[in-house]
């Protein structure tokens, strides 16, 4: 449902608006976000409702908004930093868990006397950390070589 909402966007047509139209609704769309994770989450509705239907709307006009690239939320957004640790999320989402395991593990293990804070924080900047390594030195090397092969194929 989620690829077809992303596929139905992209087709969407372009709106014309002024930076400043487009800086209000993105912030229009970060306050629907808000109101509707916060409001399904407290009127009880079960998780499999709010993730796949009740998001979507609000979701997908945010995605469209901010696609439009006009406002100032997005420029910052834009950031080529932010643009990297988004590209590297799918590293992130490979390497995580084992890390987060691994960590648990010895946390348990050692006893820590780290706040359970401190630790969590330690633990999410070093899964930013690796995934940003990961994406640099394997994943983006290894999408050049087959996009290259891919490209040779075709030609």
């Amino acid at each position: 449902l989620d690829f077809m909402a992303g596929m139905l966007i992209y087709r969407c047509p372009k709106i014309v608006l002024s930076r400043r139209g487009w800086t209000a609704a993105e912030i229009i769309a970060c306050v629907a976000l808000i109101a509707a994770m916060y409001g399904l989450n407290r009127l009880g509705a079960p998780e499999v409702l709010r993730a796949q239907l009740a998001y979507l709307p609000v979701m997908a006009a945010a995605i469209y908004i901010f696609a439009q690239g006009g406002g100032a939320l997005t420029g910052w957004l834009g950031d080529r930093r932010l643009v990297f640790l988004g590209e590297a999320s799918f590293s992130l989402y490979m390497i995580h868990l084992p890390i987060l395991d691994g960590g648990a593990h010895l946390y348990e293990q050692f006893d820590a006397p780290v706040s359970p804070v401190i630790y969590a924080a330690g633990m999410a900047t070093l899964c930013v950390a690796l995934s940003a390594i990961a994406f640099k030195f394997i994943e983006r090397p290894i999408h050049r070589a087959l996009k290259r092969v891919i490209q040779q194929r075709i030609a």
